[in-house]
């Protein structure tokens, strides 16, 4: 494990000093990156999961694990473990994670990770089109929209177009009196 030399990569021409790095290389580089790419569109995800998912919503794909509804709202799983999170934190309210700052909870810990960005002056994202700077990488896309005038969000009703989802709400309830 320790031992030192020159590990070459077995995908391209990368050299490490030690065997872990090269493994790691490998498969953060690699291995993976096959995996997060969609074979039909060759759009890219986090993760497989997400890959796995893109695939059965919008190419059709089966799933070889059988999905797991939720009893209250119909949603479904790839695992158990996914309606138990989905169960705690939407049906049940849990919210276990507490900002010291201002009280607000939060049923992940990545949330509560996300929204101390809030409590703080950095603003690590800038707009490629104007000098504008923000916390989030989500609150610079939306504001990226301002610029392409890119509205991906659509009412199912009258289609017209809203950059960010909470439009469409705002519209349905306005314009069609639903929810």
């Amino acid at each position: 494990m320790h031992e030192t030399g020159q590990f070459k990569c077995r995908y391209c021409s990368d050299i490490f000093e030690f065997e872990r790095n090269r493994t790691n290389h490998e498969y953060k580089f690699h291995n993976t990156a096959r995996e997060r790419t969609c074979k039909i569109c060759n759009e890219v995800f986090k993760n497989k999961y997400r890959n796995k998912i893109h695939n059965m919503k919008v190419h059709g794909a089966k799933s070889k694990a059988t999905l797991v509804p939720c009893g209250a709202c119909g949603k479904e799983y790839n695992s158990s473990w996914g309606l138990k999170k989905h169960i705690r934190r939407e049906h049940l309210m849990e919210r276990n994670y507490k900002c010291e700052l201002c009280d607000k909870k939060f049923a992940l810990k990545g949330g509560l990770k996300k929204h101390m960005l809030v409590h703080s002056d950095v603003k690590s994202f800038a707009c490629g089109d104007c000098d504008k700077r923000f916390k989030t990488k989500c609150a610079m896309q939306v504001h990226r929209r301002s610029h392409t005038n890119e509205k991906p969000f659509k009412c199912d009703i009258c289609g017209q177009g809203f950059t960010q989802k909470i439009g469409i709400k705002s519209h349905k309830w306005s314009k069609h009196k639903t929810r």
